[in-house]
């Protein structure tokens, strides 16, 4: 409550609800990871937060709960900008949530069958985009990655394709959703 000096929370998965007015203006919050375990936010249990712009949920939607003074303020006057972000798979989700546009997030995934030599190089279809930026990495030896791909894709599928794949020796390839 009125923390201005919190810059991050890590809720224990023994949490299940956060409480009315919990991180009422604490201003120097920017994102927050809400496990799966917690089931109801209080209202205004975000009020005020300036920066606060990435609630991501790692389970089903939490229950808003209503107060007769404060209504469904749990995320009032946040940042510019904010999201809730939510993992596919997970139930009571819409296109808004407690006021916040929301935004599905799925691992990407690589199309079966599809890795091989194509036109310009080694590469893959990638699946289950939407809306989310996507970082293909590789690594010669399983232990140093690094980003050779980055992209934001509007569509649910992405040809990718590495034109350097026959300048290494080994080449392995991951991707992430960032």
């Amino acid at each position: 409550y009125r923390c201005t000096s919190l810059t991050n929370v890590i809720f224990g998965h023994s949490v299940t609800s956060i409480g009315f007015s919990a991180f009422i203006y604490c201003g120097s919050l920017t994102r927050v990871t809400i496990p799966a375990s917690v089931t109801r936010i209080g209202s205004q249990g975000f009020l005020g937060c300036t920066n606060l712009t990435n609630f991501t949920f790692l389970g089903n939607a939490p229950q808003l709960l209503f107060d007769f003074d404060a209504g469904f303020a749990q995320f009032q006057n946040v940042g510019a900008g904010a999201r809730a972000y939510y993992y596919c798979g997970t139930t009571g989700w819409g296109t808004g949530y407690g006021g916040l546009p929301t935004v599905m997030l799925c691992p990407p995934q690589i199309a079966p069958g599809s890795a091989g030599v194509k036109p310009g190089g080694f590469g893959f279809t990638l699946t289950c985009l939407t809306n989310q930026t996507i970082v293909v990495e590789a690594s010669a030896n399983l232990a140093n990655w690094q980003p050779i791909w980055t992209n934001t894709l509007p569509g649910a599928s992405a040809d990718f394709v590495d034109p350097d794949w026959l300048n290494h020796s080994n080449r392995f390839y991951r991707a992430r959703a960032d």
